[in-house]
C-alpha cells in the first residue's frame, strides 16, 4: 500500500475517533482486527468472481477491518459484522442480477455503491437505486479516499475544518 493512502486512512481514522470523543458519541463502529485465515478465506472468495487480488482492499482490511460512520460502511471480513463483504454482496446479487458485475467494498445507505466493475476493472460508485454510475476511478486507493471523503462530511464546521485540512495534504478533491 502507499504510503500515503495508509497515512491519510490513518489521519482519518484519528479524526472520526476525535469527533465521537467531541460529541460523546457512539456513532463510530469500528472492527480493528483481522487475521491471515480470514484474509485466505476472503482471497478464495474473490476468486470465485474476479481472478484477481485485490491486494488494496486486504491492506485496507489489514488497518481498519470494516468500520461504519455517518452512514457509510467498509465492509469488513468478520462474517458476524452487520456489514461484513460476503453477506452484503450476496445480498445485493440475489436482489439484482445486474450487480454481479461488480465487487462492493462499502456503501453510503442513503445513496451509493462502491465497487469494482470485474468487467472493465474499473472502480466506481454507483446509485443505489438505479445502479447508474455516477463516478468511476482508475485505482482502489481513489475509491477509498472518495469513501473517506462522503464519510466524513458532518455538517459540523470545526469537524469540517480539519477534515478539509486533511483533503488538502492528501490532495483530495
Amino acid at each position: 500500500m502507499e504510503n500515503n493512502i495508509k497515512n491519510c486512512i490513518m489521519d482519518f481514522l484519528e479524526l472520526i475517533n476525535k469527533y465521537e470523543q467531541e460529541i460523546n458519541g457512539n456513532i463510530f463502529n469500528q472492527n480493528k482486527n483481522t487475521n491471515d485465515k480470514e484474509i485466505d478465506i476472503f482471497k478464495k472468495w474473490l476468486l470465485q468472481y474476479y481472478e484477481k487480488d485485490c491486494y488494496e482492499y486486504i491492506d485496507v482490511i489489514k488497518i481498519i477491518n470494516g468500520f461504519t460512520f455517518n452512514t457509510v460502511s467498509i465492509y469488513s471480513l468478520n462474517v458476524n459484522c452487520l456489514y461484513n463483504i460476503y453477506k452484503s454482496n450476496e445480498t445485493l446479487w440475489n436482489d439484482n442480477k445486474k450487480l454481479r458485475q461488480y465487487i462492493f467494498f462499502a456503501t453510503d445507505e442513503e445513496i451509493s455503491l462502491y465497487g469494482l466493475n470485474i468487467k472493465n476493472r474499473k472502480y466506481c460508485r454507483l446509485d443505489i437505486i438505479s445502479n447508474n454510475i455516477l463516478e468511476e476511478y482508475e485505482t482502489f486507493n481513489e475509491l477509498m479516499l472518495r469513501i473517506l471523503e462522503v464519510s466524513l462530511y458532518t455538517g459540523d464546521s470545526g469537524f469540517d475544518e480539519e477534515y478539509e485540512k486533511i483533503k488538502r495534504k492528501y490532495n483530495i478533491l
